[in-house]
């Protein structure tokens, strides 16, 4: 993308800035996860304590996701008119989530090869 060394070293300051804010968040949503496995597995699954928990993992998903969005808008005000149609087009071809177009690989979890077993 031929970007100036200011922009890298601005990129990079962001995306720094960025792991530091998101990184507290995916702890929690981990960790939420994992409680809510336990609780499915209880021998008479709690429906409050299940849809409490759910209702968190929500939210923390939201609030990466909003993180992720500020993020990648701060990086675009960064690039010239030229990079923003660059990125735009990488963008395009890219597509979101995982399987083929979103390069996240197959399955649920990630890396290759995981499956369901890393839900």
């Amino acid at each position: 993308m031929n970007l100036s060394a200011e922009q890298a070293a601005q990129i990079r300051s962001l995306q720094e800035t960025q792991l530091k804010e998101i990184q507290p968040l995916r702890n929690n949503l981990y960790s939420k996860r994992s409680e809510l496995r336990l609780l499915w597995l209880q021998q008479t699954p709690d429906q409050s304590k299940i849809s409490a928990v759910d209702r968190e993992i929500r939210s923390l998903r939201d609030q990466i996701q909003d993180k992720m969005t500020g993020h990648r808008l701060a990086i675009f005000k960064i690039l010239t008119p030229e990079q923003q149609t660059k990125l735009q087009a990488y963008w395009a071809g890219r597509g979101y989530g995982k399987g083929m177009r979103g390069h996240g690989g197959m399955g649920m979890a990630s890396g290759t090869g995981w499956g369901m077993r890393g839900y």
